[in-house]
């Protein structure tokens, strides 16, 4: 209907169809994600890398505001960039850096 409601007694067709798309098609991705890893010198054709870093963050976004935090949710964050060497040479999977960084 005209104000977004939808009526179930007499309900009208869409009038258009929803097209399916795989969903390995899609970029979830944040705008210069993957350009700054390519500067970086990361391979960003490796799904699988990407993903995993990209995902590695997400425990430090979406968290709720502290109530008695003294910032606004909107405050502008200020930040100084820097630049940083990477070792593009070492390839280290999931089970490696596990036991290097965090098994005894």
């Amino acid at each position: 209907m005209a104000n977004g409601t939808i009526d179930w007694i007499d309900p009208k067709p869409l009038e258009h169809d929803l097209l399916p798309v795989d969903i390995k098609s899609l970029n979830f991705y944040p705008p210069d994600y993957l350009d700054s890893l390519a500067h970086w010198g990361y391979d960003i054709k490796n799904k699988a890398f990407t993903d995993s870093l990209y995902y590695s963050f997400a425990s430090g976004f979406g968290q709720p505001a502290a109530t008695n935090s003294p910032k606004k949710v909107d405050d502008a964050i200020q930040y100084e960039a820097r630049e940083m060497a990477v070792d593009t040479t070492l390839q280290l999977d999931g089970r490696t850096l596990f036991m290097t960084k965090c098994a005894s």
